[in-house]
């Protein structure tokens, strides 16, 4: 495998140095970035999920690279997006936590390309990203909810290809934030399995109805609830989905589709095991730090290729300034996608820092859900702050009580902690972790007042109370 990244790579290189090395004003290419929230990978049928629920993805996939082994930083919606355009872990750029907005001095993938000449814009899905918590820093164009904390992928997508419009005589950048993979799941009825509704007890997820549910039950959330869960997380994938589907088509419909370099990713995924359920921001299970990651660009980039090699959400943003021929900054810290990628590469994370009321939030709805299908759920924590790597194989959690090590390729579901059975890897890990925290202290940005839009936003999400 480590020789199949090197001869990818190099193809690349040459791809991309044929391709765009004389490129001039409006022949540089476009970007289309795609964040689909708490999107898990293994809903993708790119990615061995189950057929038929993400077909516009998959058709992306098909059509360009897929990276097998893609991390986020730390799960959680403001940290891991400013991951992506700051090219920083969070305990560098200081977003450590959703209350906590990127500085106005932070320099950004958007900024950059908007002082290249990029037309930029932004039309994002929650109030959590909204232009109050730093994101809107480069982009010209920048459209969030106002009236409501959420839109769904009907409401946000058709504005971005209103914007498509009037903007492409010139390169430009344009992320678009789909939310409804989040809790609550209420897909409408559409995106739902087919025969749903009637026999069921859940008519959406979200924390006040599977506490009653539980609480029904003796603590214990019955296995036929936890399925209706998963089918209504299900279809606001699929609905997330149809988004992207329409975006593919209005690139196609203005002829911008060989021009565009689309990406599509998630800021983190979502917790269903491990004794973790609705959860992601203190899972480090691959549920909620692996992501999805497909770059196309047709007639470009290789189609249909599939990289293995492990890479983080840091790496999107100088790939794309690479692309544009814009020279990546000092500050940044991932490495570009189309270069040299070698199997001993590895993905760093952790959980968020100083959530204040969060954990309380967490720990008031262990008392009604002790349990699902019997099975216990893990027990919360409050001062015992988790990291994590991940390699091709290797995966290893650290934390001051804990110590994990799954071997990813006999053991993809990390069901056989291997730590101490292999101490001498564990060993291995441990160091290289310490290493990188060594590498990368984490810069303190903490207010003690956090506006109140953003206090609201956060307690309809179910992040505080």
């Amino acid at each position: 495998m480590l020789r199949r990244c090197a001869v990818l790579g190099a193809l690349l290189v040459a791809l991309v140095s044929g391709s765009w090395a004389c490129s001039r004003g409006d022949q540089r290419p476009s970007f289309l970035l795609i964040t689909i929230d708490t999107l898990r990978t293994d809903r993708l049928g790119g990615y061995g999920g189950p057929g038929g629920l993400s077909p516009h993805a998959d058709r992306l996939a098909r059509d360009g690279m897929l990276f097998e082994n893609a991390t986020c930083p730390m799960p959680m919606t403001r940290p891991s997006h400013f991951s992506i355009m700051t090219s920083q872990y969070p305990r560098e750029h200081g977003v450590v936590n959703n209350r906590i907005a990127l500085p106005d001095t932070a320099v950004t993938l958007p900024g950059l390309l908007q002082k290249a000449g990029y037309a930029t814009a932004a039309f994002v899905s929650s109030r959590v990203i909204g232009s109050k918590s730093g994101s809107a820093n480069g982009i010209e164009t920048y459209v969030a909810p106002e009236q409501t904390q959420t839109w769904t992928a009907a409401e946000s997508v058709p504005q971005a290809v209103r914007w498509l419009e009037g903007h492409a005589a010139r390169p430009f950048f344009l992320w678009v934030h789909l939310f409804d993979p989040h809790m609550p799941y209420e897909p409408p009825a559409e995106y739902q399995p087919a025969g749903g509704g009637t026999a069921r007890r859940l008519e959406k997820v979200a924390w006040p109805a599977v506490n009653a549910i539980a609480r029904e039950n003796g603590g214990d959330l019955p296995a036929s609830v936890l399925r209706e869960a998963l089918d209504l997380y299900a279809g606001e994938v699929r609905m997330a989905d149809h988004g992207v589907g329409q975006l593919l088509d209005a690139l196609e419909a203005r002829g911008l589709a060989k021009s565009t370099v689309v990406i599509l990713t998630a800021d983190h995924g979502e917790c269903f095991d491990h004794g973790i359920l609705f959860e992601h921001s203190e899972c480090l299970y691959d549920g909620g730090i692996r992501v999805p990651l497909v770059l196309r660009h047709p007639g470009r980039l290789p189609k249909g290729a599939r990289v293995s090699a492990p890479v983080e959400n840091i790496d999107i943003a100088p790939t794309l300034l690479g692309l544009a021929g814009v020279p990546v900054p000092p500050t940044f810290r991932g490495r570009s996608l189309l270069g040299r990628l070698d199997d001993d590469r590895a993905g760093f994370f952790e959980v968020p820092l100083y959530q204040e009321g969060a954990r309380e939030n967490r720990a008031a709805n262990a008392v009604d859900v002790r349990a699902v299908a019997g099975e216990p759920l893990r027990p919360i924590v409050d001062d015992d702050h988790a990291t994590g790597v991940r390699a091709a194989r290797w995966k290893y959690l650290a934390s001051a009580r804990t110590e994990e090590l799954y071997d990813l390729r006999a053991d993809p579901t990390e069901s056989v902690n291997l730590a101490s059975k292999q101490p001498a890897v564990a060993a291995q890990w441990r160091e290289r972790l310490r290493r990188w925290e060594a590498a990368n202290p984490i810069r303190l940005i903490r207010s003690d007042q956090v506006d109140p839009d953003t206090l609201e936003t956060l307690r309809s999400l179910g992040y505080i109370r």
